[in-house]
C-alpha cells in the first residue's frame, strides 16, 4: 500500500490523546469492519478526528471543553480534514472480562455506559469483549491537512491516506511519563 493509514476516532478522544490524559483506545469495531470484525491491524497510524456518532452523553463530565477551547484542527476549512496526531501501538489486547475493562475507567474519557455498550455489542457474539490498544501519541507538526473524501465516511475504523508531507512528530508524553502511564494501565488490566 502506498501512502499512510488513518484511524477514525472521536475528536474529543483525539483531544484527550493530544493532551496526554489518555494513552489507550477502546474499540468494538464498526459495521463496515466485515465478517472478521475489528482488529488493530496497523502498528502506526494517523488520527482522523470525526464527529460521526459522537455524542456528549458518552463522555465523562468535564471531558467536553467549551466552544472557545476548540483547536484549529477541530474546525478545519470546508472540504478539508486535519490530522493532528500520530500513534504508535505499543500493545494490543482483547478484553473479555468486564471487571478488567471497568478497571480502565480512570484512563479514558468515555462514560461507563458507553464502554459497557461497546463491551456488550451484539456483533461480538453477545459474549462481551472490547479491543484495547496502548498507544504512544505524537503531535504532527505542522498538522497534516487532506481533502475530505467520501471514502472517509461510514462505519469503518481504517482509511487509506495519501503519502504524508514532510513533518515532525513530537511525543505528547516524554518517555518517563509515558512508561509510568503504561505501567499503571497494565497493572489495572491484570
Amino acid at each position: 500500500m502506498s501512502g499512510a493509514v488513518g484511524f477514525k476516532e472521536w475528536s474529543w478522544v483525539c483531544r484527550a490523546l493530544l493532551a496526554g490524559s489518555q494513552t489507550l483506545i477502546i474499540r468494538k469495531g464498526g459495521i463496515a469492519e466485515g465478517r472478521v470484525g475489528f482488529s488493530f491491524k496497523h502498528s502506526a497510524f494517523y488520527f482522523l478526528p470525526t464527529r460521526f456518532h459522537e455524542q456528549e452523553k458518552h463522555l465523562k463530565p468535564g471531558a467536553m471543553p467549551g466552544p472557545a477551547a476548540l483547536e484549529a484542527w477541530e474546525t478545519p476549512p470546508p472540504g478539508e480534514v486535519v490530522l493532528p496526531a500520530f500513534a504508535r501501538v505499543e500493545e494490543t489486547v482483547t478484553l473479555e472480562n468486564w471487571e478488567k475493562v471497568h478497571a480502565l475507567d480512570a484512563f479514558h474519557v468515555w462514560t461507563e455506559a458507553a464502554i459497557r455498550e461497546r463491551f456488550e455489542y451484539e456483533k461480538s457474539g453477545g459474549s462481551g469483549c472490547v479491543h484495547v490498544a496502548l498507544v504512544r501519541i505524537f503531535r504532527v507538526v505542522p498538522a497534516w491537512s487532506v481533502p475530505d473524501s467520501p471514502k472517509f465516511g461510514g462505519c469503518r475504523s481504517w482509511v487509506d491516506l495519501p503519502e504524508p508531507p514532510p513533518h515532525t512528530l513530537d511525543p505528547v508524553l516524554q518517555d518517563e511519563a509515558f512508561n509510568e502511564m503504561l505501567a499503571k494501565i497494565r497493572m489495572a488490566m491484570r
